[in-house]
């Protein structure tokens, strides 16, 4: 028995060392493309008739998925949780508020119509994105720029009837009767309505992802140049200085001209 043991505990103990046996390969076969690869092999890939391809579009299309995208609302609110989410949602709301109530009054003065319609701008466009939005992280709101823009339409197509007339209205070109009359309102409703359309055929067709095509430096020289427009425009505010509007190029450097 203890030589069996000497025996076992000496066999355990050896140590075998592994050989390896290298084996190298040459592979030779020609570069082919996958057509020539495919007739190489007699691979004849069945096309099908216009028939089947048709059914197959229908059936891979998801109109109802495709409809809950357009109207996200319809998959969120089955799943709110008022106990979770509720007073959370409120106090962010009511935050929100805070901000856009002189936000909106300010673009309201700035897009060239009265403040309280700036009001109506901060709240009824918060209706829709609450609807049709893609994402509960984005507070809605007015855009400088847009302000801007519409300011200059209204401008330039609306029409201004003092009620009184006093001396240095007397020196401005009389308004021809014929010629029909639009007040800054229905010129920015006008306008509003119009760029309204536009995004809609525009979501429609997907048009939001070529945002992904605008380089950096391009959104932030837009930025900055947007910055600078709103700055200058309401300078002549902020100092309580009156000066004409300028419409066209240069309008801001005539404009800092007559402010210095």
């Amino acid at each position: 028995m203890l030589n069996q043991k000497d025996s076992s505990s000496d066999a355990s103990t050896v140590k075998v060392k592994p050989e390896y046996n290298e084996l190298s390969y040459l592979v030779t076969r020609q570069c082919l493309h996958q057509e020539e690869f495919n007739q190489l092999s007699q691979y004849d890939r069945v096309k099908p008739t216009p028939a089947e391809s048709l059914v197959n579009s229908v059936r891979e299309f998801r109109c109802f998925q495709t409809f809950l995208g357009f109207i996200p609302i319809l998959q969120w609110l089955p799943k709110y949780s008022l106990k979770r989410d509720l007073m959370g949602d409120i106090t962010a709301g009511v935050t929100t508020a805070v901000m856009h109530i002189p936000q909106g009054m300010a673009y309201g003065l700035l897009a060239g119509v009265p403040a309280n319609v700036g009001l109506y701008m901060a709240f009824f466009h918060c209706l829709t994105y609450a609807v049709f939005g893609t994402s509960r992280h984005i507070s809605v709101g007015t855009f400088a720029v847009v302000s801007l823009m519409t300011a200059k339409v209204v401008a330039t197509y609306s029409t201004v009837v003092p009620a009184v007339i006093n001396g240095t209205d007397a020196l401005l070109p009389p308004v021809d009767p014929t010629e029909p009359i639009y007040t800054p309102i229905q010129v920015a409703t006008a306008v509003s309505f119009v760029a309204g359309c536009f995004h809609i055929v525009m979501s429609l067709i997907r048009l939001g992802t070529l945002s992904a095509l605008l380089s950096e430096p391009l959104v932030s020289g837009f930025t900055t140049a947007a910055a600078i427009h709103v700055l200058v425009s309401q300078l002549k505010d902020l100092l309580g200085v009156s000066i004409p509007r300028y419409k066209g190029a240069f309008k801001n450097i005539f404009s800092m001209r007559d402010i210095i």
